[in-house]
């Protein structure tokens, strides 16, 4: 997939083009029904399928402090987008001054001169343009003008309720992890870097990774979880602990994973963590040994709980990736 930041970026598409618009944050079930739309539909026509979203997230901008924090960033985003098989993914910088672009000059000049566009895919109740002026009506009777056709994609609902990146967020909060599966489409994930820690889980004889990634906004509440590190492209077992050290008095939330038969120098590295089921609330221990013992008993739950499961990531490039029907 081709990746370009900002508009004045991207050069005259020759290749018509079908695209999607939103800011898919989550890229849950109901933002796949949409880009599955413009892949399948590209895929027939053999065409470019494209993705539009914006950065960063325009209620960010529009109204500071009022949004609720985003479920992954850029870097997921733009890995969970490509797994869907898009051709390119146009990420244009949300600000004031682009707010105020009116709705049929963002159709003339970013999807009809610049994507060459020949069908647009949105979700039900998409609004754009300057005051929000812009809507599926006003899009399909320009398209009637202009030569491209307009698709609208129903909401998806789960549980009798529509699935929304809100309804996600209060799963997470509360740790209901196998739940906001269902939601998403795949387990939680988190992407982030390892960086140099304190040592301790070596000291009581662990290794462990520290993880520092942006999109802390998305991950579970505090606890131990079960769950798979990808490594070059391979999937490892790991047990995450989110949250502080309250045997060692650490306060500061962190991310911290043990990876399950695995003793390599990975400082440095980007790595996917796919979080798959809780395993324990986090607890003080009275000593070290204490600590040690229990983390014995939470690796031996996390096998348990993820036994079988690497056959599916195997097959889906992804942990629990909603399978297509």
């Amino acid at each position: 997939m081709k990746v370009i930041f900002g508009v004045e970026k991207l050069k005259l598409q020759k290749k018509k083009s079908i695209v999607a618009i939103g800011v898919f944050d989550g890229v849950h079930r109901g933002h796949q029904a949409i880009i599955e739309t413009i892949v399948k539909d590209a895929h027939d026509l053999k065409v470019q399928s494209v993705v539009v979203t914006f950065e960063p997230h325009p209620l960010e901008i529009l109204v500071p402090g009022a949004h609720l924090p985003i479920l992954t960033g850029f870097d997921l985003k733009a890995k969970l987008i490509e797994r869907m098989g898009v051709g390119l993914l146009l990420i244009i910088k949300f600000t004031k001054k682009f707010s105020q672009m009116p709705a049929q000059a963002f159709i003339d000049e970013i999807l009809l001169k610049k994507l060459n566009v020949i069908e647009v895919v949105v979700g039900e109740g998409f609004r754009f343009g300057k005051n929000s002026a812009g809507d599926i009506q006003l899009l399909t009777n320009y398209g009637r003008e202009r030569g491209y056709a307009v698709k609208s994609i129903p909401l998806v609902y789960v549980g009798g309720k529509a699935i929304s990146s809100t309804r996600i967020r209060e799963l997470l909060e509360r740790g209901k992890i196998l739940e906001a599966r269902k939601i998403l489409g795949h387990y939680p994930k988190l992407i982030g870097k390892v960086v140099q820690g304190c040592g301790r889980g070596r000291d009581i004889g662990f290794c462990t990774a520290n993880i520092e990634t942006k999109d802390k906004d998305s991950v579970p509440r505090e606890g131990v979880y079960a769950g798979f590190v990808q490594l070059n492209g391979e999937a490892k077992a790991c047990v995450v602990n989110i949250g502080g050290c309250p045997t060692f008095n650490v306060k500061r939330p962190r991310i911290e994973i043990h990876i399950i038969g695995f003793d390599k120098n990975i400082y440095g590295n980007k790595i996917e963590i796919e979080i798959v089921e809780n395993i324990r609330k986090q607890k003080k221990f009275k000593d070290k040994s204490s600590l040690a013992c229990q983390i014995e008993k939470d690796i031996a739950k996390a096998k348990k709980l993820l036994c079988g499961k690497f056959t599916e990531f195997n097959k889906y490039g992804s942990i629990g990736q909603a399978k297509k029907a």
